[in-house]
């Protein structure tokens, strides 16, 4: 069985981070053409699991060892059942990176901006195939408008500690991601 943790990870309902989140995003994703509430609701709700980088990446194999790796995640999703979960923690694991970091995505995954949103794209379409749930229908629909509105989010966000750490992190001169053996 996959290992997919979705907590928040104590970040509740009234929490300011989420309040600032949910405020961005209905704000700044319009601004790139996204209106429709679910996604707006999803894509926040995907900044506060995402707050909490071991929320960002779930994805573990079987063995319990976490995935960082886009190749890796793809390979996990074709041997497992419950492909859909896998899919969509990528795809969201995708958006984030394409948005809020793009300058990460070459060093991180090796990926130029615009793959990363096609393969976005195509594993949110997939996970909605799969989990029948037409919120992943629409981000696959909306993944490069969702991007853009990000990069807005981004603007406003820079300022932030917790985004600053998250950029050391990501970005960092010789990070390497820690794998969870």
């Amino acid at each position: 069985m996959v290992k997919i943790r979705n907590s928040m990870r104590g970040i509740s309902r009234y929490h300011p981070l989420r309040k600032l989140f949910l405020s961005l995003i209905h704000r700044d994703l319009p601004r790139a053409g996204v209106y429709d509430t679910a996604v707006l609701g999803y894509v926040s709700d995907l900044l506060v699991r995402a707050s909490h980088m071991d929320n960002l990446f779930r994805i573990k194999t079987a063995k319990g060892r976490r995935i960082y790796t886009l190749g890796e995640m793809l390979a996990e999703a074709e041997k497992r059942t419950g492909k859909g979960d896998i899919y969509s923690a990528t795809g969201d694991c995708t958006l984030f990176l394409s948005g809020l970091f793009p300058e990460a995505l070459p060093r991180f995954w090796n990926l130029p901006v615009e793959e990363a949103v096609r393969v976005g794209k195509r594993v949110y379409y997939t996970a909605s195939l799969l989990k029948e749930e037409s919120i992943f229908r629409k981000l696959s629909h909306l993944f490069e408008y969702c991007v853009l509105g990000l990069s807005y989010v981004r603007e406003d966000l820079s300022w932030l500690p917790v985004y600053e750490e998250m950029k050391r992190l990501l970005e960092g001169e010789g990070y390497q991601p820690k794998i969870i053996s």
